[in-house]
């Protein structure tokens, strides 16, 4: 009897352990956790109203389509994303993923995400497993110290988070919106420039999660 109840202690505190081990999730407009393979908006608020949406768009007229923001009066795109851990299906903050956009485009591109020249995010990305750097890993991380603040998405060189050795080089800082409004691709923000922008994920509703392909 005795036995049995260190064992449960024990088990207890280990569970304990991994979960304050374990990043918060991230979570949607309706407080719950971001799941793999799930669609959602991802949405930028002004004063907590929704103001604009992330998109793609073909600068230039051209392709890879870079990602963009669509302000007022039209609509953002589905994005899926899917941990690099293949054993995590909860979006948690700061560890890597693999994002996408869900609509086909008329690109032949992949619409996984990928960092550009000059540090915009294009389409055309890979889900490689690959231990070394690509161009591919992003994470979510909190903007700000407050909920209401939403969240930000960063390029990560290397994995965070993934039960597997990686390269050791850190995440970059957040994007940044276009305040001018102007049809310029989003690009990763720099230190010394104007304010990251925190992001809100809200559900499309009535569809079936996605399965991450190959690309």
């Amino acid at each position: 009897m005795q036995h049995s109840i260190l064992f449960l202690l024990s088990l207890g505190l280990l569970l304990a352990a991994s979960s304050a081990s374990s990043p918060a999730p991230v979570v949607d407009t309706d407080g719950d956790s971001l799941e793999r393979g799930r669609q959602y908006y991802a949405t930028f608020h002004i004063v907590g109203v929704p103001v604009a949406g992330l998109m793609l768009w073909p600068t230039n007229n051209s392709c890879p389509l870079h990602l963009d923001v669509s302000w007022f009066g039209q609509h953002s795109q589905p994005l899926a994303f899917f941990p690099e851990d293949p054993a995590e299906n909860i979006i948690r903050e700061g560890n890597t993923l693999y994002a996408m956009f869900v609509e086909p485009t008329q690109c032949s591109e992949s619409t996984v995400w990928k960092l550009g020249s000059n540090g915009t995010i294009t389409t055309g990305g890979t889900t490689s497993t690959s231990s070394d750097f690509h161009k591919s890993r992003f994470a979510i991380s909190k903007f700000g110290n407050d909920q209401d603040e939403g969240y930000n998405f960063q390029y990560c060189p290397c994995s965070v988070g993934a039960n597997r050795p990686s390269c050791n080089a850190p995440c970059h800082e957040g994007l940044e919106v276009n305040s001018a409004r102007e049809k310029l691709p989003l690009r990763l923000r720099a230190k010394g420039n104007d304010y990251p922008s925190g992001f809100f994920f809200q559900k499309v509703k009535d569809v079936t999660n996605l399965q991450l392909l190959k690309a």
